[in-house]
């Protein structure tokens, strides 16, 4: 259920494997009543610095059973270990 309560669900509640070149940047998550993000695709450890997958992005003000998220980022599968 969280994902359908955030203030963007990017790939979280359908199918993975039809989401494709996903591009979450420059984005403002705020008062859901649970999280400001949630993610179902993402991007290998090390790539911080050169990932255009989400970046820059704010959440504020979210609430909920547990005080709030500001990102629930779902573990990519698809991804290739790195």
């Amino acid at each position: 259920m969280e994902d359908k309560e955030s203030a963007f669900s990017i790939c979280a509640y359908f199918e993975k494997d039809k989401c494709s070149a996903i591009s979450v940047v420059n984005n403002i998550g705020a008062a859901s009543s649970v999280s400001g993000f949630a993610m179902g695709v993402g991007y290998n450890c090390g790539e911080e610095a050169t990932q255009k997958v989400f970046r820059n992005n704010v959440a504020h003000s979210n609430y909920g059973n547990r005080d709030g998220d500001g990102a629930i980022i779902v573990f990519d599968a698809n991804l290739p270990s790195s």
